[in-house]
């Protein structure tokens, strides 16, 4: 699949690009989401009983301590993945919508996007502007997209999975796994809108830990990671957006270490800290990283100027 791929630039987003795209319906980044699971998904207080430890503000290092409980750890993905499909409404005035609008055409379908997130907001930003979504693997269904618009296809390609990917017949209780399980079925692709059908049913996601195993569906997250790599080895222009940097998560190094090694110009939404920790973190390839601001209203121009620019061969 991705040798069919034809594009030169690519964009990755990550929590910071989501948490930022509306001033009141955010998913919360990591150091808040046990509280918000507590308030939302009543299941995760009677978990932290049961394991008589309460998760703090580093979630991936409490979940880590868990990766031995097979129960308990398949219940927390369930309780995670529940939690994000629960943003399944864009708002009008979401940055996504503004930024997507705001492209030219042409270049969106010359970029190859990718988004780290449970969540699915980008891809209805992208829908609801007429795009139809390449996933990077082939599901078993795919009822997300509106299959009148592939004159319209760009590549989109989530490495950690999505809420909005199911897993055939597994349920919650009915199905266990750990860190180290590669548990192979069908995939479904869900509209986030008309999941509510789903309550019982697994995600195909990326726990949340630091190495991001995926224990379900392994295959179809591994055919897209994949795929992506394949394509940004081929990238000329790289934005990323909200995503900070996670030494532990190696395949996404890897994918920006491919950048860096290839003096890819990247633009870098986010903050200035996050932004240095990338540039201290590679500086023997003499990255060429540029700060583009925090992903608010008043980047959104500039962020879009640098992802349009001409490409030098």
């Amino acid at each position: 699949m991705a040798n069919n791929i034809k594009t030169n630039r690519f964009m990755m987003v990550g929590a910071g690009a989501s948490y930022g795209q509306h001033k009141k319906y955010y998913p919360p980044l990591g150091k808040d989401l046990a509280f918000n699971l507590r308030v939302a998904i009543p299941s995760f207080i009677k978990i932290e009983q049961r394991l008589n430890k309460m998760c703090g503000e580093d979630f991936e290092a409490w979940l880590s301590s868990f990766l031995d409980r097979p129960e308990e750890f398949t219940h927390i993905l369930w309780c995670v993945s529940k939690y994000f499909s629960m943003f399944s409404n864009l708002p009008e005035d979401s940055l996504y919508l503004k930024f997507i609008k705001n492209i030219n055409e042409e270049i969106i379908l010359h970029t190859t996007f990718s988004s780290l997130n449970y969540e699915s907001l980008l891809e209805l930003a992208l829908r609801k502007h007429g795009y139809y979504l390449n996933w990077g693997a082939i599901p078993y269904q795919d009822n997300f997209n509106d299959h009148e618009l592939r004159d319209k296809t760009i590549p989109f390609f989530k490495p950690h999975g999505s809420s909005h990917f199911m897993a055939e017949n597994w349920q919650v209780g009915a199905v266990v796994s750990d860190s180290s399980s590669r548990i192979i079925g069908n995939t479904y692709i869900e509209d986030p809108k008309k999941m509510k059908n789903n309550n019982n049913r697994l995600s195909v996601i990326s726990a949340y830990e630091p190495n991001k195993s995926t224990p379900l569906n392994t295959d179809f997250i591994d055919t897209i990671r994949t795929n992506l790599f394949k394509v940004v080895e081929s990238s000329k222009i790289a934005l990323i957006i909200g995503v900070s940097y996670r030494p532990d998560d190696i395949f996404i190094q890897k994918l920006i270490r491919t950048l860096f090694m290839n003096k890819v110009p990247i633009g870098y939404v986010g903050t200035e800290d996050e932004r240095d920790k990338y540039f201290k973190a590679y500086r023997d390839f003499e990255p060429n990283i540029y700060y583009l601001g925090l992903f608010e209203d008043s980047t959104i121009n500039e962020t879009i100027k640098f992802l349009e620019q001409d490409i030098v061969l």
